[in-house]
């Protein structure tokens, strides 16, 4: 499974779902026609329908859909939940030549059962690290801070699975907690690498706890 990253990114239509792959089997594709979506304005949208200023780009809703997968041994469903919008694009004829806007339907995922992986993962990382990085799919759609701080568990995770301890001990040789910066920083002692790259995630989990630190979904 290749990692795409649009499609973590953008929100669709119901002609152009995106290839979501299949939180099951993790090797085929999900997919969905147009009759399966149902996509729902609020009733507070409605109301604005009246107003005098009113423009369909003013109208917001949620959607709903069920996604199934096309690897023919899987089949399994996946649903999915998300908010609707509507924008305006340019439209063009058979000559290319631009024609005017149209109103378009904008779908945002929210929420995913079961979890969609995001990353490829390889069979040889650790079952606890695996686990907090398949948790980590389930906020990112809803909370970016929430999914932030799940990626600083990870590294946590992987850090003490190399075996760097969590504690020392102080000049009254009582324990305390040994700071994610430090223990990255002995990890480099023997893997310079990985632990510049580990230090650069760091900082995106760092980012998660901190009021005013607006993360994106590039980050």
């Amino acid at each position: 499974m290749a990692l795409t990253r649009t499609i973590w990114k953008n929100s669709f239509t119901v002609k152009s779902v995106p290839r979501f792959p299949c939180p099951v089997c993790q090797i085929g594709f999900l997919t969905a026609s147009e009759s399966d979506f149902q996509i729902v304005e609020s009733e507070k949208s409605k109301s604005w329908h009246t107003d005098d200023s009113w423009d369909p780009i003013c109208i917001v809703g949620s959607f709903s859909v069920k996604l199934t997968c096309e690897n023919s041994h899987c089949m399994e469903s996946t649903f999915l939940i998300g908010k609707m919008d509507v924008d305006q694009e340019p439209y063009f004829d058979e000559y290319d030549q631009y024609s005017g806007q149209d109103y378009v339907t904008y779908l945002s995922p929210l929420f995913f059962f079961p979890g969609i992986p995001i990353l490829d993962i390889d069979p040889n990382v650790p079952a606890e690290v695996k686990k907090l990085i398949d948790e980590s799919y389930q906020t990112y759609w809803v909370d970016l801070a929430a999914c932030a701080n799940k990626i600083r568990m990870v590294i946590e995770s992987i850090i003490s699975n190399q075996r760097i301890s969590q504690y020392v001990k102080n000049q009254k040789q009582k324990r305390q907690i040994l700071p994610l910066h430090q223990r990255i920083t002995e990890f480099g002692i023997k893997k310079p690498k990985e632990a510049n790259l580990l230090m650069a995630i760091k900082w995106i989990g760092n980012s998660g706890s901190h009021l005013g630190d607006n993360l994106v979904k590039n980050n």
